[in-house]
């Protein structure tokens, strides 16, 4: 995925002579949802790319990748939603599980109160002759 956020970015900086991860990845989810390359280039112009053959192949070049990568429809559409079924299943699971827990009481804080607090004592100054 790294590889096409970069490449995506690469050409996105071609194209409008800017390039910014928050673009980059909104653009992969476009391609993502999109079947074809025309669906993707009409989605891109909407969003002000410029109307010409670079972005064109640009949204072909970027369905192809995602098709590869399995990031587009079909089975992986079915994957992605399978992973988000089992990430929520997790974090019920998860949830469940810290429900659980409780608080435990402090037995020690009675016992605490009738004691003399600890004190430091610093050893007696040496004297010139006991250190030589």
């Amino acid at each position: 995925m790294a590889d096409l956020a970069r490449w995506v970015s690469d050409q996105l900086h071609q194209l409008v002579g800017l390039s910014d991860r928050v673009l980059v990845d909104f653009i992969v989810e476009l391609a993502k949802k999109e079947r074809s390359p025309s669906a993707l280039a009409k989605q891109l112009l909407a969003y002000d790319l410029p109307d010409s053959a670079t972005t064109r192949r640009f949204a072909k070049e970027l369905l192809e990748r995602c098709h590869a990568q399995g990031g587009a429809g079909g089975a992986a559409g079915g994957g992605a939603k399978a992973a988000e079924q089992q990430k929520r299943k997790d974090a019920l699971a998860l949830q469940t599980r810290n429900d659980r827990y409780e608080m435990l009481d402090d037995d020690d804080a009675d016992a605490d109160e009738g004691e003399a607090p600890l004190t430091i004592v610093p050893p007696p100054p040496q004297s010139a002759s006991a250190r030589a």
